[in-house]
């Protein structure tokens, strides 16, 4: 179908909501849900109830407000734990409240919201401004919450978990707590031992839409630290981490997370520069790892007694190997990994070529119309959509989209056509190619 007429379509859908309202005296701007709203906004009130943008609060006074079953609708701009000089303050999340940024401060819908996580800014740079030495040492604690705490549109900065006590989980701490995170950045956060961007103890948070970008950590964990923990990650990128021991984007101990349309880039650290998995089955489906560099072992995976399962992948160009195993028996299958099989690894369906992206140059990943790996995948590892993100209701098909948002299987038969009546079959890596972007919108309900 041409835009053109998309267009039209929806424009006479919205053309119809008017109509319907005028005539049965409707609202045409419904609420995106009909659960109570405080509001949010810098600088703003520390008394009353926030009740409407005339009378915003500022965030932690509406958060202390929230009770379970409220959002709270956060103004573009930026916000601090506190005004002075307490490491120990946070943005502490609730069971079952939202908090959702990016709003300019008159929308009356949800929707009209700006979903760019990096207009609405949690940072922790309290005290003297741009000396980190006294930041927060967690700027978000999720902490004691389950999935109904929700953040969405954020960009989550300048936490230094440096303190005595206080050396995991700079951006985000959640221990015994696993919030929902959509529409997130976690960047330029610090951690002395672990979890620069976050750090998750004992929980099952669930990521989609995320990315951890330059975050450090002076041992483990640049970008991700898990222990004990599940976590599921859907359309997450790790980006120029770093560690100075184990980890540069994620590592993993003791814990089977989950990640579907993931990247790992330029992630640096002495061994597992992507991943390390410590006694950590992890499951990693349609996920790309590339330019991630380990000073000794491990460029996209180190596996120390350990046995993840690597499906519809990409590993090429890590330094100085691809996967080093541990006492570990990693299974990859339908990947396109750069030299032979891993010592210990069980490979089948295996690609060594070079993937083609658009231009690794500018971490651009999408594949190339002349990409090997495209329909080289198994469609059966696509996983279910179990936390429905494309809002259909249907939690039994499989994920619909990649990392861009973009249809996982194409059938459009202007695009995909197989020609034999066949449903088209995955490509390798976080990204699907699809060869004329503009036919569809990004289906990922953000």
């Amino acid at each position: 179908m041409k835009k053109s007429n998309i267009i039209r379509l929806f424009n006479r859908f919205l053309l119809g909501i008017v109509i319907s309202a005028l005539i049965f005296g409707i609202s045409p701007y419904i609420q995106a849900t009909a659960s109570t709203v405080r509001y949010a906004k810098p600088d703003g009130l520390t008394s009353g109830t926030c009740d409407s943008w005339a009378n915003a609060c500022g965030l932690q006074y509406a958060l202390s407000l929230a009770v379970s079953g409220e959002e709270i609708w956060v103004m573009q701009g930026t916000y601090r734990p506190t005004i002075g000089i307490n490491r120990f303050m946070t943005f502490q999340l609730k069971t079952g409240v939202g908090l959702y940024g990016g709003f300019l401060g008159d929308e009356i819908d949800r929707s009209q919201r700006d979903k760019n996580p990096s207009v609405t800014i949690l940072s922790g740079d309290i005290g003297v401004a741009g000396d980190d030495s006294d930041n927060a040492y967690h700027v978000v604690t999720g902490s004691g919450t389950d999935s109904s705490a929700v953040l969405n549109g954020f960009k989550i900065t300048e936490g230094n978990a440096n303190g005595p006590d206080d050396q995991r989980g700079a951006g985000m701490i959640n221990q015994a707590g696993s919030p929902s995170l959509t529409n997130v950045v976690f960047e330029n956060n610090s951690a002395s031992l672990s979890g620069g961007g976050m750090y998750n103890l004992n929980n099952s948070p669930h990521l989609v839409n995320v990315t951890f970008r330059n975050n450090f950590s002076g041992s483990f964990a640049g970008g991700m630290g898990n222990a004990y923990s599940d976590t599921i990650l859907v359309n997450v990128t790790f980006i120029d981490n770093s560690a100075n021991v184990r980890g540069g984007g994620m590592l993993n101990y003791y814990c089977n997370p989950s990640l579907t349309n993931v990247s790992f880039v330029d992630n640096w650290s002495v061994t597992g520069a992507g991943i390390y998995n410590d006694h950590s089955d992890s499951t990693l489906i349609n996920v790309t790892f590339t330019g991630n560099l380990a000073e000794i072992q491990g460029g996209a995976l180190y596996n120390a007694t350990s046995n993840p399962m690597i499906h519809n992948s990409i590993l090429w160009d890590n330094s100085p190997d691809q996967v080093y195993n541990d006492t570990s028996n990693p299974t990859i299958t339908y990947s396109d990994l750069e030299g032979e099989c891993p010592l210990g690894s069980t490979c089948t369906n295996i690609l060594n070529v070079d993937p083609i992206f658009v231009d690794p140059n500018i971490n651009d990943l999408h594949l190339s119309a002349s990409s090997p790996v495209i329909d080289a995948g198994d469609n059966t590892k696509v996983p279910a959509d179990m936390l429905d993100l494309d809002g259909d209701g249907n939690t039994s098909e499989p994920l619909p989209y990649d990392l861009a948002g973009y249809p996982r299987f194409l059938n459009n038969p202007d695009i995909a056509d197989t020609g034999n009546g066949s449903p088209p079959i995955v490509d390798m890596g976080a990204y699907e190619f699809v060869q004329t972007l503009e036919v569809y919108l990004p289906l990922i309900q953000r």
